[in-house]
């Protein structure tokens, strides 16, 4: 006669979500929910966004930005996904209200998952409707930091929640495939990430971070490439601008101070690099107080 507690047993472990590595290895990091008025003086120009991943969202009229040199309009209240290290520039638009989503999907070693999964821009016209309203309540109209409070939490979660149901349906939408790098490759791989994201204010040398890989330099550099998408000295670099553009935003250090404490030569040399990679002045990015 069968156990009643085997067959419980049984019964759990053939009805339990069993969730794969891909989604447990997730975290989200959300740097800017807000929406633009198009018809401000600010925007009649080109507008740059570089390494995050991105969801936009029109009202009333259309817009159009090129995505890696590939031009997609934006249509009324369609959610687009545009995806990581492409840049995106802002190139027309009819007096649109814009309500854009700045994120980064990592692995908990701080690997962009999304990178990994090469993905395209995506357009997303069927949705919930409930999902829309809340979408629109959540975007954020003015510059002023919200206190962290019991209500301003709350509201943090409910945006994450937004988000997640959002990437549900860009992924459907997407038809995305998990990559198919080698495990120990990408565990060495992830190792090195691991080590930049945790040290991003040193310079980090090749051959250094090939032994912390356990290869040889050559094929260090290669895989690296492969799975990260850059050679590890620009991802390096890629690294500490985006740590620096988040602190111009949040801090009150000096150019010159952030330009000592990332290893930059003087703020002259921190700021023609920000600038090119940007395509904005460090000075005038901090007065925009805005990461778009």
């Amino acid at each position: 006669m069968q156990n009643r507690n085997d067959s419980y047993f049984k019964v759990y472990k053939t009805t339990a979500l069993q969730m794969s590595d891909f989604t447990n290895s997730m975290q989200l990091y959300v740097y800017e929910h807000a929406v633009v008025d198009l018809s401000d003086r600010y925007w009649r120009g080109q507008s740059d966004v570089n390494s995050h991943c991105s969801i936009f969202l029109t009202t009333c009229r259309n817009a159009e930005v090129q995505c890696g040199g590939e031009p997609i309009t934006l249509k009324p209240y369609c959610f687009y996904f545009l995806p990581s290290q492409l840049r995106l520039t802002l190139v027309r638009h009819d007096h649109a209200r814009l309500y854009h989503t700045l994120f980064r999907m990592n692995s908990w070693s701080g690997l962009d998952l999304w990178h990994l999964l090469k993905p395209h821009a995506v357009e997303l016209n069927e949705y919930p409707p409930e999902l829309l309203e809340k979408y629109l309540a959540c975007a954020r109209t003015e510059n002023t930091p919200t206190p962290h409070d019991n209500a301003a939490i709350s509201g943090e979660l409910g945006l994450m929640a937004i988000l997640y149901e959002l990437l549900s349906l860009f992924w459907k939408a997407g038809k995305w495939e998990l990559p198919l790098h080698n495990p120990d490759t990408l565990d060495r791989i992830e190792r090195v990430v691991n080590f930049i994201e945790n040290n991003p204010e040193r310079n980090h040398p090749v051959p250094e971070l090939a032994r912390l890989a356990c290869m040889s330099r050559e094929h260090f550099t290669l895989e690296f490439r492969k799975i990260i998408g850059m050679p590890p000295a620009r991802y390096q670099t890629e690294r500490k601008l985006q740590q620096i553009r988040l602190l111009l935003l949040r801090d009150t250090q000096t150019l010159g101070e952030l330009a000592e404490r990332f290893g930059f030569s003087n703020a002259f040399h921190l700021s023609r690099v920000f600038k090119r990679h940007f395509g904005i002045a460090p000075k005038f990015f901090r007065q925009r107080r805005s990461l778009f």
